[in-house]
């Protein structure tokens, strides 16, 4: 999800490989992020993170260490509002480049 100046709020627990992994664990956090267990934890000289479990499974975290706790809890408010309703965007197919020319002359 992101915010409003387009920064990264949370990110998945774990990386994923491939579409159809993203998009089910996208299902996943949205249906069970209601009943999530949000927890905010101070790293000594980091900054503060948020992290939402669910039955004891590590759903969705910050993307990024936070100077502040408000910043942090505020972030984490802002992504508990935002990412039930988020639509996943898939990227446009990318075009092949042509990578064989037709025979052609080339006058000097």
């Amino acid at each position: 999800a992101l915010g409003a100046n387009n920064r990264e709020l949370g990110r998945a627990a774990a990386g994923l490989t491939g579409t159809a992994a993203a998009l089910d664990a996208v299902e996943v956090a949205q249906t069970g992020l209601a009943a999530g267990v949000r927890r905010i934890k101070h790293h000594a000289g980091v900054g503060w993170s948020w992290r939402i479990t669910l039955d004891d499974e590590w759903l969705v975290s910050s993307s990024r260490r936070y100077q502040r706790q408000r910043e942090c809890t505020y972030s984490l408010e802002q992504f508990c509002e935002w990412f039930p309703t988020a639509v996943v965007v898939l990227p446009a197919p990318r075009r092949q480049r042509c990578t064989t020319y037709p025979d052609y002359e080339v006058s000097t």
